[in-house]
């Protein structure tokens, strides 16, 4: 996850998008790690739900429509 988070951060300190917004991709990169991992545990299908509706509005937001 090392390329993802210095993406992440190089992303929101050139003010791409907000702290806040890195902060939960950081957290939507945990869900996927432990998806990929077997970890389901970890998280629940809202959790789920939740991370792919907010990573469309952010690719809407920052990519446009």
């Amino acid at each position: 996850m090392g390329k993802l988070d210095k993406m992440n951060a190089d992303m929101a300190k050139a003010g791409v998008y907000s702290i806040l917004v890195q902060k939960q991709i950081t957290a939507f990169a945990d869900i996927r790690n432990n998806a990929a991992h077997g970890n389901y545990e970890k998280f629940n299908n809202d959790d789920i739900v939740s991370m792919i509706s907010r990573i469309e509005r952010i690719l809407a937001e920052h990519l446009g429509n």
